[in-house]
């Protein structure tokens, strides 16, 4: 999923079943690998928590989904920037961006 909003345009979130990796401003690439994801159903929506680490730190992303809505979800932090899905070749891990 990637951003396409002025303060977060160029930013993307991928997710795999081993990696979560964000891309920020610059091509700057931080690569996470999953420890563990815990799924919390809300009304409407479905909290979920990523804990993964990169370079031996161990960290902690929350994000609401909601299909109803087209397949987005936005930061539990920031619930006013929501991400979509983008279409990628066969294979390829889910891509997320901002809109």
């Amino acid at each position: 999923m990637a951003h396409h909003g002025s303060n977060y345009a160029g930013r993307t979130l991928e997710l795999d079943p081993v990696c979560i990796t964000f891309t920020t401003g610059d091509d700057t690439v931080s690569v996470g690998f999953i420890k563990e994801v815990k799924e919390v159903p809300e009304v409407g929506h479905i909290l979920y928590t990523i804990s993964y680490t990169v370079d031996d730190a161990t960290n902690e992303v929350s994000f609401y989904y909601d299909m109803s809505k087209g397949n987005v979800i936005w930061f539990r932090n920031q619930e006013s920037v929501v991400w979509r899905k983008t279409k990628l070749a066969s294979g390829n891990p889910a891509r997320l961006q901002n809109t």
